[in-house]
């Protein structure tokens, strides 16, 4: 008798346990156990409000002023690569983003299925840095792969719609319309990330990026970038030369 109460007892504590999990409020494990020992204000971040459960819930987000919706919904954890699949939405005025992120105990993953971001909703908080921006930047099918805190993959492509954009030189803002942009991200059999951009109709990359599985960054911006903001250069350069180049251990 002893025996069959003590395991029914333990069924139903397991059940508990189960049921508080599955239904525990987002909104309490961010008081109580997150919100005491995550200071976000250097990043000008805050949460204005959480709802739902911690499997399936929403949050209103601050960024500087520009509040978003973020709604995340927990998929089955996977036991074979010990990661628990987390698809995320985001809406603001600033635009839409559809990803699901994979964090893993050995790999971890993120896949942007779309993007699509109102870049002239940003220039309040770039206002700052005297840029301003306009135009529609989207973004489909990004897969990036990671092992550890080292990105051992990353493919997709993004466009810009181009249009009017300032920026600060020396003492002056210079005001400049440009093109439909285009960009590629790959990953070679060797395990080399590239990044290429290129505006519409231009038979070379304005700019390129790489990352080596070793952690090396390279970033290379073409005179023909230049070209394009109607930028002076030597004249006895040609759209080809790199006019600016950061090489930079990442990791």
């Amino acid at each position: 008798m002893i025996k069959k109460i003590l395991a029914l007892g333990g069924v139903f504590l397991i059940s508990f346990s189960f049921f508080l999990i599955l239904f525990m409020p987002a909104s309490f494990v961010w008081e109580r156990a997150l919100k005491p020992g995550l200071d976000l204000r250097p990043y000008g971040v805050s949460i204005e409000a959480v709802e739902g459960t911690i499997w399936n819930g929403q949050a209103l987000v601050e960024y500087k002023k520009l509040e978003s919706i973020v709604t995340w919904s927990a998929g089955l954890p996977s036991l074979l690569s010990l990661s628990l699949p987390l698809d995320v939405d985001v809406n603001s005025h600033a635009g839409t983003a559809s990803l699901n992120v994979a964090p893993g105990l050995f790999e971890s993953a993120l896949a942007i299925d779309s993007l699509d971001v109102n870049l002239a909703a940003l220039n309040g908080v770039l206002s700052q840095y005297r840029v301003k921006v306009s135009g529609t930047l989207q973004a489909r099918n990004w897969r990036v792969q990671a092992k550890g805190r080292k990105i051992s993959s990353a493919t997709g492509g993004f466009s810009w719609s181009g249009g009017e954009i300032a920026y600060p030189v020396q003492r002056e803002v210079h005001e400049r319309s440009v093109p439909v942009m285009k960009g590629l991200m790959t990953t070679d059999a060797d395990g080399l990330i590239q990044l290429s951009v290129r505006d519409e109709g231009g038979a070379i990359d304005s700019l390129t990026a790489s990352l080596t599985p070793e952690g090396l960054a390279l970033l290379q911006v073409k005179r023909r970038l230049l070209d394009l903001v109607d930028e002076p250069w030597s004249p006895n350069s040609n759209e080809q030369d790199t006019v600016f180049k950061i090489k930079k251990s990442v990791y």
